[in-house]
């Protein structure tokens, strides 16, 4: 049954997505729309197959959205009421890449996707319905890419330890008592608690720690009187401990090293568990052990670029076991900082081995860009620079060459493990990144006043900086002195703005794929240019505009759909797109390791399977609504003076 009348009129305001459209709208629309009944088991169109020509709103009828032959379908979600099918065909001519076929009977409202596509770009409200469903649909089929797709086949590593936290392992609750109680009395306390530590706090605060074997070897052994020692007088003091977020696997490995049995775990000061030997060995294989030991024990270059390596093999494990690309990236990035702090260590110790002595000056070595935001992948390179402290002039010289010094091995040390060097030059062996903090102070206030394309760069690298090493007071000191100077600052917005405004996202106006035209990457597209750090910028750039000084993008765009600078449904599908990005990043760097080549961010749109294809084109329409999403958060009241004009 086809519109207009009051029927159809009173129908289509019922829809979520067109309630508060003008009587105009509706009045368009009503002309265009058809009511169609349809029954279980029918399929309003099928994978592989053209796509639609209608777009379909499920008014009371459920349907199943599947993958595969038809001789393997496997769904991958449920559609309900409420819920828009076939809205591909507004991107794409090529064949559906998914199946939809109705479950429960009942009515559609079926319309042109050229009449969605003109609702989309005039009214808000419509875009948000798309934007939501575009984001189940990027869910569903990546969680069938996930337990369907790809296998790197370079092999398997045990993941537990490199994907749970401390807190996903310890005891959450542990036995605590003063230094003043006896031996006896803390012999009984830990017979009574099943426990195997006691934990000696003073004004609750952990101080030393007592285990089984001291109350033997310390006590016992020697004769003494339990009900005459004080627990004070043979703990184990200052206390080893470790954050309640660490990746397990650091943890592990301080224990093995230190051959400690009990670790407490501390956040802010505070006691909040403790992982036991128990705990670890209980997720742990041999071989995961001896891998750990060797990422802790690492004591040259040489075992730290094997370490290097295995990291990579273990990323394409947890890939493997479903783990969601972004959690994979902050994981690699947590050993690749290791990396750096171990490798600095190293030059340290060559340095005063050969009798330069210790470092003059405090400093403190940053990293930046992705290694800041914990998003590394496999093709990261080098971002990294030290902050001095201020000195007189008679202590320049001689900290001027140390740290020249100190600054070329570690960077040589860093290419060695396998980290690229850094076309930018975003290393500490050019003075340019190794300055003393007024210095820093300078260059950053030069950086935020200009606009020309390499101020921006540094601009956004260094804005992510996070401390790896040294006196971090020098990088809190920088951080707050950073944060004060890009409040207000219109000059940087403007810059980060027009980048992102002339944006091109590599679709055509038919939405097929733009790739390049001639060179070594013929017929390629370049996932990291074209959507993660797109991504990654536009959301450094609304969380510099709203003041959110998190450095992570994922949590930059949680804290934006928090405040309300994003909606919900947008926040959803840009971070889905991200993820999307990011895991088909992985898999083609995988291939490339594969295949004995360097790993890199370029992948052919016509080799990916149908639902990468899928999933990399509703992840580029993504990044097209993101684009949106900046214009509208910047073109407020709040920066009419920046007089960014009106390009999109």
């Amino acid at each position: 049954m086809k519109g207009p009348g009051p029927e159809i009129d009173a129908l289509l305001r019922d829809i979520p997505a067109l309630q508060g459209l003008p009587p105009e709208a509706l009045a368009e629309l009503q002309n265009a729309v058809e009511r169609v009944s349809v029954s279980a088991g029918t399929y309003l169109f099928r994978q592989g197959e053209a796509q639609p020509e209608r777009v379909f709103y499920l008014s009371t009828a459920t349907a199943e959205v599947l993958s595969g032959p038809p001789e393997k379908e496997r769904a991958l979600s449920v559609a309900k009421p409420g819920q828009l099918m076939g809205f591909l065909s507004m991107f794409t001519h090529e064949p559906s890449p998914v199946s939809v076929r109705v479950v429960g009977p009942g009515e559609v409202i079926t319309f042109p996707p050229s009449v969605l596509k003109d609702l989309t770009d005039r009214y808000p409200s419509v875009g948000q319905v798309l934007a939501a469903t575009m984001a189940e649909r990027l869910q569903d089929v990546l969680r069938d890419v996930l337990a369907h797709g790809r296998r790197s086949g370079l092999g398997h590593v045990e993941t537990f330890p490199f994907r749970r936290r401390v807190c996903d392992a310890m005891a959450p609750a542990a036995l605590t008592l003063s230094g003043e109680a006896t031996v006896g009395h803390a012999a009984n306390a830990m017979r009574e608690a099943g426990a195997g530590a006691v934990i000696v706090e003073d004004q609750g605060r952990p101080v030393g720690i007592v285990t089984e074997r001291d109350l033997v070897l310390r006590v016992l052994a020697n004769n003494l009187d339990p009900k005459d020692v004080l627990l004070q007088e043979i703990m184990s003091t200052p206390i080893y401990s470790v954050p309640s977020d660490a990746y397990l696997y650091k943890a592990m490995g301080f224990m093995r090293t230190h051959k400690v049995l009990f670790l407490p775990v501390v956040d802010d000061g505070r006691l909040v568990g403790l992982l036991s030997i128990r705990d670890v060995l209980a997720h742990s294989s041999r071989e995961t052990l001896s891998l750990v030991e060797r990422i802790e024990k690492a004591g040259d270059i040489a075992a730290l670029s094997e370490v290097h390596d295995r990291s990579q093999q273990i990323c394409l494990s947890l890939l493997e076991d479903n783990v969601p690309a972004t959690e994979v990236s902050q994981i690699l990035s947590s050993v690749n900082r290791d990396l750096h702090r171990q490798a600095l260590e190293i030059c340290l110790r060559q340095m005063e081995a050969q009798g330069k002595g210790p470092p003059p000056l405090p400093f403190c070595l940053i990293a930046m860009g992705s290694h800041g935001r914990a998003e590394n992948h496999f093709a990261t390179d080098q971002d990294h620079g030290m902050i001095l402290a201020d000195a007189p002039s008679e202590r320049r010289a001689g900290a001027e060459a140390y740290f020249t010094d100190l600054g070329a091995r570690f960077t040589d040390a860093m290419t060695r493990i396998g980290f690229p060097r850094c076309e930018g030059g975003v290393m500490s062996e050019n003075r340019s990144w190794r300055r003393p903090l007024a210095e820093w102070k300078q260059a950053v206030t030069s950086w935020f006043s200009e606009s020309d394309p390499v101020a921006i760069r540094q601009t956004t690298v260094f804005y992510d900086f996070v401390p790896l090493w040294g006196d971090v007071s020098l990088a809190a000191r920088l951080r707050a002195f950073v944060t004060e100077g890009v409040q207000g600052n219109h000059k940087l917005i403007r810059s980060l703005f027009e980048d992102a405004a002339h944006h091109k996202v590599p679709l055509t106006f038919f939405k097929g794929f733009i790739t390049e035209r001639s060179g070594p990457h013929k017929g390629q597209l370049d996932l990291k240019e074209s959507g993660v750090r797109f991504v990654v910028e536009c959301a450094r750039l609304l969380a510099l505009l709203n003041g959110i000084t998190a450095l992570s993008t994922v949590e930059r765009i949680e804290e934006l759909e928090h405040r309300g600078v994003v909606p919900t449904e947008e926040s959803r599908l840009i971070r889905g797109a991200y993820q999307c990005f990011l895991r088909l990043l992985f898999a083609a760097q995988a291939e490339a390791l594969k295949a004995g080549a360097e790993p890199c961010a370029y992948v052919s749109p016509a080799a990916l399977p149908v639902e990468e294809r899928y999933l990399l084109r509703l992840a580029l329409e993504a990044t097209t609504r993101l684009q949106t999403v900046v214009h509208a958060a910047v073109h407020t009241p709040f920066v009419a003076g920046l007089q960014l004009g009106s390009q999109t």
